[in-house]
């Protein structure tokens, strides 16, 4: 379940505000990205640069959206996600009590909790955050290294909760 599936399934509003989260609070990552962009479609990255950013980041969502992508991928989301969801991140490691810093990023490799803490922290979160947020949040977590845990990719696997646009993850 890569994240790179994540971004053909997100609207062209959310793709645009995750990349402009990386171009105004980590340069050095959107530069990153723009450089793949650049090679992936043969256009100079000053080209880039000087097209309107709605259309330079669908250029950059349709990059994002192939398997070479993925570790470029999965910094961007985690990357927005730190910095504009962190009470959402907070409140899902709080409700597994795993330790975390103030912005949701985790101390240390959790273990799997029991299978009705986890149902009742995912019930928790679609019931106070945005869906699409969560859903990209928990397929995410489920990616890190150290985590893939079982019960938590059935659940993704299994809860309709999770499909963003035509996109349900399958572990």
């Amino acid at each position: 379940m890569p994240t790179y599936f994540i971004w053909n399934s997100i609207s062209e509003e959310l793709s645009h505000q995750i990349l402009l989260c990386a171009q105004q609070s980590d340069k050095k990552l959107y530069r990153l990205l723009l450089d793949m962009v650049s090679k992936g479609f043969g256009i100079r990255i000053n080209k880039l640069l000087e097209m309107p950013k709605i259309k330079r980041h669908a250029l950059c969502k349709k990059v994002l959206s192939h398997p070479r992508s993925e570790t470029m991928s999965f910094y961007l989301l985690s990357h927005w996600l730190i910095e504009t969801q962190s009470p959402m991140l907070c409140r899902w490691l709080d409700m597994l009590g795993i330790a975390h810093d103030e912005k949701g990023i985790l101390e240390v490799d959790p273990e799997e909790p029991p299978l009705e803490t986890l149902q009742q922290a995912v019930n928790t979160l679609f019931e106070e955050f945005p869906k699409e947020y969560v859903s990209i949040y928990l397929q995410g977590f489920y990616e890190m290294e150290g985590v893939k845990w079982k019960n938590l990719g059935s659940l993704m696997a299994n809860d309709p909760r999770f499909k963003i646009g035509t996109y349900q993850p399958v572990t």
